[in-house]
């Protein structure tokens, strides 16, 4: 499960899943995504590349 949260309309992905029931049905794997340069899944600038590295590596941690 990929989360994208910004100050302004934060995301807590642990009571999003408890509250859907996820937790119940299998046991997702939180990766959250901030704003931070090379970790905004929503950038489209040059970091992109940067991000698209920082989450291949949070994906092969699994």
């Amino acid at each position: 499960m990929v989360v994208f949260s910004e100050p302004e309309h934060p995301v807590d992905p642990a009571a999003l899943v408890a509250e859907r029931g996820w937790d119940r049905a299998f046991a997702p794997r939180l990766v959250a995504s901030t704003t931070d340069r090379g970790r905004n899944l929503i950038h489209d600038g040059p970091s992109l590349l940067e991000t698209a590295r920082w989450l291949a590596g949070e994906l092969r941690a699994s």
